[in-house]
């Protein structure tokens, strides 16, 4: 029998399938996911940490190595009188700092409000100021006549009667803010419930910020207040100058209280602070981390 020749390809044939060859190995070039070298992301750049839990850290939205927003928290003292300015407050929608007095008809429930909505609530509390017995502080106030023991009575009284705070503000106490024994009372107790204290700055010789230091308690000071002059126009000069504080040194500290008046300048000051890019944050946002922050203060 005649031996078969070899089985050949037509050099038609052996041509289309080189091509679909070369085809497929474009295509899982391209679709394949190539393999990274240690320490590489799968795009070729440094992989992200990994976290205790295992997986990578999630990119910032932003770029790490920009300047944080300008800050401003704004407190309202003198809460607790009636629920329709703090209500109105919290309608705004921005971190307003509620600072509620003691003992008020509506103390209690205003700071329970201000807690359920997530905003930071302040024990506004009453110290003697120099014109005291003209001008009182009202129920709870300390005083420097008081006995450390009746003193520090009269602290927990007032510290308990204002629940969910995160720290503490004078009221008034231009006279007992200048002395550093009952001073020191105040900080002792604030210490040992991890308070911090915000001093109003009602004279410019309290010894506030020195009895913190010593306690080891965190402290702020006030930059100005928004409503010493109840003029509408004023108000609006000092939304102004918090602006200029915030813009100028990236954080700023300002006092209102809930006077008609100071409500109507705030809810037409906030688009102006948004238009500036000035974000407005709970007053412990502006807590230092590791040292105390000093804002000097002005009128």
């Amino acid at each position: 029998m005649a031996s078969r020749p070899p089985n050949r390809l037509s050099p038609r044939l052996a041509l289309f399938l080189l091509a679909a060859v070369a085809v497929l190995a474009v295509v899982v070039a391209l679709v394949w996911p190539p393999v990274a070298p240690v320490g590489m992301g799968a795009g070729g750049g440094e992989a992200p940490p990994a976290v205790a839990g295992g997986g990578p850290v999630p990119s910032a939205s932003f770029d790490a190595t920009e300047e944080p927003p300008p800050r401003v928290a704004i407190v309202f003292d003198d809460l607790g009188r009636d629920l329709a300015a703090a209500d109105r407050l919290l309608a705004t929608g921005e971190a307003i700092t509620f600072s509620v007095l003691p003992f008020l008809p509506h103390s209690q429930e205003t700071a329970e409000r201000v807690h359920a909505a997530g905003e930071g609530v302040l024990l506004h509390l009453p110290m003697e100021p120099q014109a005291y017995p003209r001008l009182r502080p009202g129920r709870g106030g300390l005083l420097v006549a008081m006995d450390e023991a009746t003193l520090r009575g009269q602290l927990d009284e007032d510290l308990a009667a204002v629940p969910f705070i995160d720290g503490v503000n004078n009221h008034m106490g231009s006279r007992l803010t200048e002395e550093a024994t009952p001073m020191a009372v105040v900080m002792e107790a604030l210490a040992a419930r991890h308070l911090f204290f915000l001093d109003s700055r009602t004279t410019p010789h309290s010894v506030a910020v020195e009895a913190a230091e010593r306690a080891g308690v965190p402290w702020l000071v006030r930059d100005l207040f928004l409503d010493n002059d109840q003029h509408p126009e004023a108000i609006a000069a000092q939304f102004d100058k918090l602006i200029d504080l915030a813009l100028t040194r990236g954080h700023a500290i300002a006092i209102g209280h809930p006077h008609p008046a100071t409500l109507d300048a705030l809810e037409a000051a906030l688009p102006r602070l948004h238009e500036a890019g000035i974000a407005v944050v709970p007053l412990a946002d502006l807590l230092p981390r590791g040292e105390a922050m000093w804002s000097p203060s002005s009128p």
